[in-house]
């Protein structure tokens, strides 16, 4: 007997997870992602969390050692860039590019398909059909929706349901562990440091290196600043979107950023995210 087959709009994590997990079940499942290139680069830091771990081992994926920074300190700043409190706090930090390989790589080649962007789901008796953009049609007996905050299986299903601006934008950071200044350095890269200006949250941590090393000397540091912005300034910085539909990304290269009141001439690539 022939293997369910269930179609998983989205390539990025959320997609990669359900496909995942479906075929440990017995479940074939085949990935489709609109954009015609490896999603390899794309993203962040991220924090680790133990039903993280155990849903990596569950798909038979160890979290050791390489797949982040073992961080054992949360250290609170000051705007003088004084630290006020430090606390024992063990976390794994890691990467989104760490992640996406460790699942995206043990998939067959032909189960993710790239440039794969989707136009409407027809659904019958019989199973479930993914209509795509380039003609087409790929049945299944399950579709599952991972394509984002743009969502087009959302907007066919859910077609009421409509973006709400939250008010605040995070500005990031990724830089070498090589760039960033030693004295800075020495004092706060092995922490998870956290800074608490009236009304925003700054946050910086080690991470896996641009080629997910994890090796001191060769790892990044992942900076991240949320702050308020209202509509109208979202928009300037988005010039291609407007109040309803931020939909583009402006990245901004910066010679110096001032944080917590003390000026850093770390150079690194910033941008707003959507």
């Amino acid at each position: 007997m022939a293997a369910r087959l269930a179609l998983v709009i989205g390539g990025s994590l959320g997609g990669l997870f359900a496909a995942r997990l479906l075929r440990s079940v017995g479940w074939d499942a085949v990935v489709f992602e609109r954009n015609p290139e490896d999603l390899t680069g794309r993203g962040a830091g991220l924090s680790t969390h133990p039903q993280l771990i155990d849903i990596l081992r569950r798909l038979g994926i160890d979290f050791d050692e390489s797949m982040g920074v073992r961080l054992d300190t949360f250290i609170f700043l000051d705007q003088t860039g004084k630290t006020y409190l430090k606390a024992k706090a063990a976390r794994t930090m890691s990467s989104w590019g760490r992640l996406y390989r460790a699942l995206r790589d043990p998939l067959p080649a032909e189960s993710y398909r790239l440039g794969m962007s989707l136009r409407h789901v027809e659904q019958g008796s019989a199973g479930v059909t993914a209509v795509l953009t380039d003609g087409s049609r790929v049945g299944g007996d399950l579709l599952v929706g991972a394509d984002g905050v743009r969502s087009t299986v959302r907007e066919q299903f859910l077609p009421d349901v409509t973006l709400n601006y939250a008010g605040y934008v995070a500005w990031r950071a990724m830089l070498e562990e090589s760039e960033v200044p030693p004295d800075i350095r020495a004092e706060i890269f092995e922490c998870y440091a956290f800074c608490l200006p009236e009304g925003e949250l700054f946050l910086a941590y080690p991470v896996p290196g641009r080629n997910n090393e994890t090796q001191v000397g060769r790892r990044a540091y992942n900076i991240v600043w949320y702050r308020p912005t209202d509509p109208d300034t979202l928009v300037d910085l988005c010039p291609s979107s407007n109040r309803s539909s931020i939909s583009s990304r402006r990245r901004l290269s910066l010679d110096a950023w001032r944080c917590w009141g003390t000026p850093l001439s770390w150079r690194g690539r910033m941008w707003a995210p959507v």
